[in-house]
């Protein structure tokens, strides 16, 4: 994106937008929709990206957002069939991000 102008080091922590939690007061104070709209219209003028809504959230959010705690998104049942039943117990969202989700068999 540097390209564009804009400067996002691959190193800055990302998250997945698969599970989060919103605080609508700061998303309205801050006219996050705003920001949404904006990297949609610079999508569609670029093709900055061609998959999902990932990148959108990655961008609109960028540094502005803080991890939930892990058993908060027990990820990687999509692509994992080995994880611990102990995990699988204590996880209060179970996250399917990979291409064995229920839905899709």
């Amino acid at each position: 994106f540097i390209k564009y102008g804009y400067n996002f080091a691959i190193s800055d922590p990302t998250y997945n937008a698969g599970i989060y939690a919103v605080d609508l007061v700061k998303w309205r104070n801050k006219n996050v929709i705003d920001d949404i709209h904006y990297w949609m219209k610079q999508n569609g003028a670029r093709m900055l990206w061609s998959f999902g809504t990932q990148p959108l959230m990655l961008l609109s959010f960028h540094n502005q957002w803080d991890q939930l705690p892990s058993e908060w998104n027990l990820a990687g049942l999509g692509y994992n069939g080995d994880l611990a039943k102990q995990h699988l117990d204590s996880a209060a969202l179970l996250h399917w991000n990979g291409k064995r989700k229920p839905r899709l068999s």
